[in-house]
């Protein structure tokens, strides 16, 4: 746009020149007159075709900053909608894995998987207690899911016949072999015995015996000084 008034300029100092040139000339041929006239108006159309271009120019140089500033302010649009995908994406990833914990089938507890939680757990109150852990008795372990299925059966309270420290405990509704373990510490902790039958300095064997009965485990705990 600079180019076309620069020309614009030029061309009208030119035509000023021819103008000028006549009229300081004592005399000029009719010919030669009317040459320069004529190519004095050929440069007027040119200066008025220049300037009509000039105008096409402006007006395309607004609709260009016009179409600009509405590219940007749809680029800003882009990237905040890209923006808040990223989030709300994030979000629902977060709420999926939250979706499949919950809608998840929770994972069956066996027996064996309640026998060793609450085992751990007694001889991890021994250590505590500076007390030697409890090795595994498999006889006595025998003896305790007899007297498990015992309590299955009878719908009751039982304790073995076997002489023993002994303790007894029901749980359902737990969802993990763990829960279960503190659910029966928290119980025989409660014992005025449990120092006697769980911290007993004398008793190097133990186990548990846990029998699962519909939702039911019937849990008994035995310990004593042979295996």
């Amino acid at each position: 746009m600079a180019k076309i008034q620069k020309i614009i300029i030029l061309l009208a100092l030119f035509a000023i020149m021819l103008l000028v040139v006549p009229s300081c000339a004592p005399t000029v041929p009719q010919e030669e007159y009317d040459e320069l006239n004529k190519e004095l108006s050929e440069i007027k159309e040119q200066i008025v075709e220049l300037q009509d271009k000039l105008a096409e120019a402006e007006i395309v140089q607004g609709q260009y900053e016009d179409l600009k500033q509405q590219f940007d302010a749809k680029m800003s649009e882009i990237e905040t909608l890209e923006s808040e995908y990223a989030d709300l994406t994030a979000k629902y990833e977060d709420l999926q894995e939250q979706y499949d914990v919950i809608t998840a089938e929770p994972a069956e507890i066996t027996e064996e998987d309640v026998e060793q939680a609450i085992f751990e757990l007694v001889n991890e109150e021994r250590i505590n207690n500076e007390i030697d852990e409890l090795l595994w008795g498999k006889h006595l372990y025998n003896w305790g899911i007899s007297n498990s299925r015992k309590m299955a059966t009878n719908q009751q309270i039982e304790y073995s016949i076997y002489p023993s420290f002994q303790q007894v405990f029901w749980a359902t509704g737990y969802t993990t072999a763990e829960d279960i373990a503190n659910a029966a510490l928290t119980v025989w902790k409660n014992s005025q015995q449990y120092d006697k039958i769980f911290l007993n300095l004398v008793t190097p064997y133990g186990a548990v015996a846990a029998y699962k009965s519909g939702d039911i485990f019937y849990i008994t705990f035995i310990a004593d000084f042979f295996e």
